[in-house]
């Protein structure tokens, strides 16, 4: 099993900064605004880190909070 670090170092540059607009609060329509795409590319970007973590997204984020 992968800790918080090894996660966040795995992931390619957009999703890291998907990762850290989520923690910072952002919606999806923020998100995208933020990075200049379209929100359903946004939801794709959590959805995809959310299939990553096999359902334990919202268990690791606390973790992930601590490392920044």
């Amino acid at each position: 099993s992968m800790t918080p670090e090894q996660f966040i170092d795995a992931l390619p540059a957009r999703q890291r900064q998907v990762v850290d607009l989520w923690l910072d609060g952002k919606t999806n329509k923020e998100t995208a605004e933020i990075l200049g795409i379209s929100k359903r590319c946004a939801e794709a970007h959590r959805q995809n880190l959310h299939d990553k973590l096999s359902g334990h997204f919202l268990c690791i984020k606390p973790r992930i909070v601590n490392l920044r």
